[in-house]
């Protein structure tokens, strides 16, 4: 039988079933990944930078969502940073740490989300000079 490697459960239909797809537009937000970093405290940041070196974690995965469609692990985390930055810098540290670990193992670094923009441009608009340096860093070309 099917394994999901996002939330851990055994598939029982097959990905082209209603039962698959809706499975498969559901992964993003229904990650442990994604629990942990919307929730933003210090100890669930730290599990998820735990969780993204779990063998099982899918850094492909995008948001089918219509507010974030097309968003990657990449976009979730500079969205979160955005909102984070102001309240608790410290914690928001954390964040940056996963942007790192997110490149080391694989993440797109130049996604884009159906709205065209990458996490790169999503700083940019904010101004955001540390954000974008770190992006820059882990591979993100501002000109592509």
């Amino acid at each position: 039988m099917p394994y999901c490697r996002i939330c851990h459960k055994l598939v029982f239909s097959s990905l082209m079933s209603p039962e698959g797809i809706q499975h498969f537009e559901t992964a993003f937000e229904n990650s442990d990944f994604y629990r942990e970093i919307s929730l933003g405290t210090e100890e669930s940041l730290l599990h998820a930078l735990e969780i993204i070196y779990d063998e099982t974690f899918d850094v492909t995965v995008r948001s089918h969502q219509e507010e974030t469609k097309g968003w990657t692990y990449l976009h979730l985390v500079v969205d979160k940073y955005m909102q984070m930055k102001e309240e608790d810098e410290e914690t928001a540290r954390l964040l940056i740490r996963a942007l790192y670990r997110l490149a080391l193992v694989g993440c797109d670094a130049n996604a884009r989300d159906d709205g065209g923009l990458t996490a790169l441009i999503k700083s940019a608009r904010i101004l955001d000079q540390n954000l974008m340096t770190h992006l820059i860093r882990i591979g993100m070309f501002p000109y592509r």
